[in-house]
């Protein structure tokens, strides 16, 4: 028979089960330890942490178009003012441009 320090252990991400009990560790170093004759059930649960996940849902597609809405007004105030931009440089460019400013 097999001695309780080497009988198997279970871990689970923070959680370790031995036949010493039941530990919460963090690393190496014990958060929580409940001993085996405090413990009468142990229950693994899978499911959901939220209690609303439609609503979750719903509530990040609502930022999501409005995050996607203040981006394409963006875009297209920074394309527009970049259209204003070149037309004022080229502008430069003219003939009809520096025989109006040139010294007389």
């Amino acid at each position: 028979m097999q001695s309780p320090e080497t009988l198997p252990v279970l871990r689970c991400d923070n959680l370790l089960v031995s036949p010493r009990g039941v530990f919460e560790v963090h690393g190496e170093k014990v958060i929580i330890f409940i001993p085996p004759a405090e413990i009468g059930r142990i229950t693994l649960k899978f499911g959901r942490s939220d209690h609303r996940p439609l609503f979750s849902v719903a509530f990040g597609g609502v930022l999501s178009l409005v995050g996607i809405f203040v981006q394409i007004c963006s875009i297209s105030t920074w394309v527009k003012s970049l259209k204003s931009f070149l037309s004022r440089v080229s502008s430069f460019s003219e003939p009809d441009f520096w025989a109006a400013t040139a010294c007389k």
